[in-house]
């Protein structure tokens, strides 16, 4: 991935989108940036989060496991 105009790459993601932005920049180099609107980043936090993103730590612990979410 390599911009032909030497112009910033910039990933862009809202909500889960966010995350897989931050998680594709994270492990692209070529990606100058990342613009979350109102994405899941602290994962752990889910688990005691309100009703809306709790449902979401089983999934996160699933993909990532208990260990992956410390981290």
């Amino acid at each position: 991935l390599a911009s032909q105009e030497s112009r910033p790459i910039i990933a862009w993601g809202e909500s889960a989108g966010a995350h897989i932005a931050l998680t594709v920049a994270r492990n692209n180099k070529d990606i100058d940036g990342v613009i979350g609107e109102a994405g899941p980043y602290d994962l752990p936090a889910l688990k005691s989060a309100d009703k809306g993103w709790a449902p979401l730590h089983p999934i996160a612990e699933a993909v990532f496991g208990p260990d992956g979410l410390k981290k």
